[in-house]
């Protein structure tokens, strides 16, 4: 069995790892640099162990990409039909069913 971490480039994919765990699951910036999927602790969302690499050029990093400016813009209706939320940690994005996801667009309530 390999330790390697894979790497993903669909929004299935991505989904389908945070799903497995939405309550404890995010995406978020590694050393600022390469997104991956993660165990994110509890209280400030920092990555306890990466699950998966995001390819840069696949649709998860363009629905990262969209959640983010959804979020960003407050554009209420592409926010609510997107399947992630940016937040509620700086550079993380999250389900709806996460227990800290946001509540609207443009805050982290």
């Amino acid at each position: 069995m390999s330790n390697e971490i894979p790497t993903i480039s669909t929004e299935a994919e991505l989904l389908a790892l945070l799903r497995a765990n939405p309550a404890t699951r995010g995406v978020s910036y590694y050393r600022d640099e390469d997104l991956c999927v993660a165990e994110l602790t509890e209280d400030a969302g920092r990555i306890v162990r990466v699950l998966a690499w995001i390819d840069s050029d696949g649709s998860a990093d363009a629905v990262l990409q969209q959640a983010h400016e959804a979020d960003c813009e407050g554009d209420v209706a592409t926010w609510k039909r997107l399947p992630l939320r940016y937040g509620p940690y700086c550079s993380t994005w999250v389900l709806p069913e996460h227990p800290k996801a946001p509540a609207k667009a443009g805050g982290d309530e």
